[in-house]
């Protein structure tokens, strides 16, 4: 299959999976969403394997490489910002947000312990 045919069909997964989603949520049965999400995760792995590019490709690399690493620091940045501001305005007298705010603060320090360990994990195998 080439790339054009596989990326129509991951589009017509998405989108499947966006129409079905809210429907099966609103039934009620918790189990259903998940047994959705794992089915198209399957079909997409499943229209992977029959890709025929070659991927491997060191500049492809480098762009992926910065583009995950900015990234991770725009969003990291963001929701320190964000929850900063829930902070202040729960602080500050309006409804409470600071259950919302200490679980984004939370979550960037979970993430910057991820980010701090797979990197030193990886200058450890690559010797940088």
């Amino acid at each position: 299959m080439n790339s054009k045919v596989i990326a129509v069909f991951r589009f017509a997964i998405a989108a499947f999976m966006g129409v079905l989603m809210p429907l099966i949520i609103a039934t009620g049965t918790p189990f259903l969403p998940v047994f959705l999400v794992v089915f198209g995760l399957l079909f997409t792995w499943i229209l992977t394997r029959k890709d025929q590019r070659t991927i491997v490709d060191e500049r492809a690399k480098l762009i992926n490489q910065k583009a995950s690493t900015t990234s991770m620091s725009v969003f990291i940045l963001g929701t320190t910002v964000v929850g900063l501001i829930l902070l202040i305005l729960s602080n500050n007298g309006y409804p409470d947000f600071s259950h919302t705010a200490y679980t984004l603060m939370y979550a960037v320090c979970g993430l910057l312990f991820l980010f701090t360990l797979f990197g030193v994990y990886y200058r450890h195998k690559y010797g940088g």
